[in-house]
């Protein structure tokens, strides 16, 4: 599960809700919860909607040999 989808779940809000929050559709929501939000200005421009830190919801490339 992405950090997108536990903050949505945390916020106890739909996809369809969630999306409207966000301006966007909820077909395009539900592709970025499900691939995570990986791009640093769309996390700042989500995180501010939503109420939170962008790291709260940035993926983070992981690397190798670190957990």
């Amino acid at each position: 599960m992405t950090k997108l989808a536990r903050k949505r779940k945390r916020l106890r809000l739909t996809q369809t809700a969630i999306a409207r929050l966000l301006g966007i559709t909820r077909q395009v929501y539900s592709r970025r919860e499900r691939r995570g939000v990986r791009n640093v200005d769309m996390a700042m421009r989500y995180a501010l909607r939503l109420g939170c830190r962008p790291e709260e919801i940035l993926e983070l490339p992981r690397i190798a040999g670190k957990q």
